[in-house]
């Protein structure tokens, strides 16, 4: 994998973690108005979550383009990296430790949506249903 394959994919986990950090302040924002009982405030924080969301759309899609323009076995050894397993290379470091990042905010997010979904959905909530499949 050269050096402008690396840059690339690094540049877009770079925005993902922006994005990833904005939903995470929005995510705590909003469950903060659900313990206020403030819908006015819910409903703001709830659209206001759809941009970076979007962000985070975009860059997924251009990883995945990036990853299939590429020969088979550079195409393999990005997804490798970009799925948190080691590329085992210095030149990927950076990038191994971006996505490390990406994945523990996004942890930390789905962990709090899942509450607050379970808290405003009751047994109506995606992850109620979910649970009972």
């Amino acid at each position: 994998m050269n050096q402008q394959t690396i840059t690339e994919a690094h540049g877009a986990c770079r925005t993902m973690y922006t994005a990833l950090s904005e939903l995470l302040e929005l995510t705590t924002d909003l469950s903060e108005a659900i313990q206020r009982q403030d819908q006015v405030s819910v409903q703001l924080f709830l659209s206001m979550r759809q941009e970076p969301l979007e962000r985070l759309r975009i860059c997924d899609a251009h990883l995945r383009r990036l990853c299939s323009s590429l020969p088979q076995a550079e195409s393999a050894q990005l997804r490798q990296v970009l799925n948190g397993q080691s590329g085992g290379t210095a030149t990927t470091q950076g990038l191994e430790r971006t996505v490390r990042q990406n994945r523990q905010l996004l942890e930390q997010i789905t962990r709090m949506d899942e509450r607050i979904n379970r808290r405003m959905g009751g047994k109506k909530s995606f992850y109620e249903q979910k649970a009972a499949q």
